[in-house]
């Protein structure tokens, strides 16, 4: 049984029709739909962009027949398009983000394509450098945001260890999962598998090389079109946002905090953990990585909840080719920013994981503790508490740049083409891709700092708002840690290229079946 018939089987699928709530107006797609106006203006996008990157929806669909909520097929990542360097286009990289984006949260209820084995394997907290696939099918085990560094990559956003609040005062959460191409690609490698190459597979033939690796070990693959994928999940608390039924939902166990705890020492607030508990989480963010023909580095492809934050200014090209603006604009409910708050000119964070290690650690310890526990502890004394969060470079592009003004079309344009196809009540409606990233020719990136940014495609500033939160507005100075979009951070300098990866050198192999 594959993925898809497993989650009909145990999940179920809704043909109850949708009654269309929304007004309809013409909307000149070169496939020749029409666009839910409300959906688009839901999700804050203008209505008036010209349609230079725009995606047949109804061939995702099993018998090309668009349901709410229903099930879509993963992208075909074999397409000739992706290694044909000199013709392809931003479009073939956004229109894959999009519809792996709708398969990965095909389902329904709590139970999604990302976390229902076997095709996807939740990823484990790092323990004594060692990480594990999770083949079970109860509740995630999720931590919130750690220090990720070179040398402890644990789960949660880049750089320092810096913790995000909701305006209602939900933690955000953190997840990764991978399918099940990654995973046996990375057991045959950590078992020393000379028919697999040293990058991530990224063409038929390496394809071929790890099913037939996988079926020895007994675990024959389906759904191999989709490649090679990892994903980071970002959650909220469900009973804080505002409507639940507007997010694909999950159930995790998460730590938690005693938020009145004081350190004793200095009488500042530390947040001490009490324990763990059921929750039931929205899902605010997903980054989506995965290989594609002739591309080992992975596509870097990122989404948010419509209701996350509001953008900055930005410019894009209109139905009549004019130049555009889209201003920020605050109105609203927000989970990151209050409602008609200023534009923020920075965002700094206000408090930290720490973990009590012995003498001296910034987690001070209480008698109830053991070592290796965490809390959260303030930045420079601020309080622990919510913080105003934008998104300062919508699409992954650095406004100030005329450069940004076709890649904002592009993003725009996939987004309204793809949500205005949509029938109104499904829930992926109500998120948005953000901007990708990728290699013009498949290379692998040199990894940090990224000083020769002229190979990158795409959105070259990417970042989530939920993730990289605290590194969207970057640092220019001397020796900052600046990296700018995701392949700052992710490259690899060794003929090993799977260090593009950072949990890939904490996997332990799966056992043969």
């Amino acid at each position: 049984m594959n993925i898809n018939q497993r989650i009909k089987t145990t999940a179920g699928r809704s043909s109850a029709p949708a009654a269309v709530a929304f007004t309809i107006f013409c909307w000149c797609f070169t496939v020749g739909v029409f666009a839910d106006q409300g959906a688009v203006n839901g999700a804050h996008l203008p209505t008036d962009a010209k349609a230079t990157c725009t995606a047949d929806v109804a061939n995702w669909f099993p018998n090309h027949e668009i349901t709410a909520n229903g099930w879509v097929t993963p992208a075909d990542g074999l397409k000739p398009i992706f290694a044909d360097f000199q013709n392809n286009t931003r479009c073939d990289f956004y229109r894959w983000g999009a519809q792996m984006f709708l398969w990965l949260t095909s389902g329904a209820g709590t139970k999604h394509v990302f976390n229902t084995p076997p095709v996807f394997y939740d990823i484990s907290v790092a323990e004594d450098g060692k990480r594990h696939f999770l083949s079970e099918t109860g509740p995630m085990k999720l931590a919130v945001r750690k220090s990720k560094t070179d040398e402890e990559i644990e789960l949660g956003q880049a750089g320092g260890g810096d913790v995000l609040l909701s305006q209602n005062q939900s933690l955000v959460y953190y997840g990764l999962h991978a399918n099940n191409v990654y995973a046996l690609y990375t057991t045959g490698r950590k078992n020393n598998d000379s028919s697999l190459p040293d990058h991530f597979p990224s063409t038929s033939d390496e394809i071929d090389s790890v099913n037939t690796y996988a079926v020895e070990q007994g675990y024959p693959l389906t759904d191999t079109e989709a490649m090679a994928l990892e994903l980071k999940t970002s959650w909220a608390d469900a009973a804080t946002v505002r409507d639940r039924s507007d997010y694909v939902l999950t159930q995790a166990i998460v730590p938690v905090f005693d938020r009145a705890a004081k350190d004793p020492t200095t009488g500042k607030q530390q947040w001490t953990i009490t324990g763990n508990q059921p929750k039931t989480l929205a899902l605010v963010g997903m980054h989506v990585v995965g290989t594609v023909n002739g591309h080992p580095e992975m596509v870097w492809a990122t989404f948010e909840h419509v209701d996350n934050v509001p953008d900055a200014t930005y410019q894009y090209t209109n139905m009549d080719g004019d130049p555009a603006t889209w201003p920020y604009d605050a109105s609203g409910t927000w989970n990151f920013l209050p409602s008609n708050a200023t534009e923020p000119t920075s965002i700094a964070a206000n408090a930290q994981v720490s973990t009590y290690t012995g003498s001296g650690a910034e987690c001070v310890r209480k008698d109830s503790q053991d070592d290796n526990t965490e809390c959260i502890v303030n930045v420079n004394g601020a309080e622990i508490a919510p913080i105003d969060v934008i998104r300062p470079n919508p699409w992954g592009d650095d406004q100030s740049d005329s450069s940004s003004v076709a890649n904002n079309t592009d993003l725009v344009s996939i987004n309204v083409s793809v949500l205005s196809q949509l029938q109104a009540g499904d829930i992926r409606s109500n998120y948005i891709q953000t901007g990708s990233i990728w290699t013009a020719k498949g290379q692998i990136p040199p990894g940090f700092p990224d000083t020769d940014p002229d190979y990158l495609r795409g959105s070259t500033h990417l970042a989530n708002s939920t993730m990289e939160t605290f590194f969207q507005f970057h640092n220019k100075g001397e020796n900052a840690f600046n990296p700018q979009n995701c392949f700052g951070c992710h490259g690899s300098t060794e003929s090993d290229a799977t260090g593009i990866s950072h949990i890939y050198d904490e996997l332990q192999p799966l056992p043969k079946k």
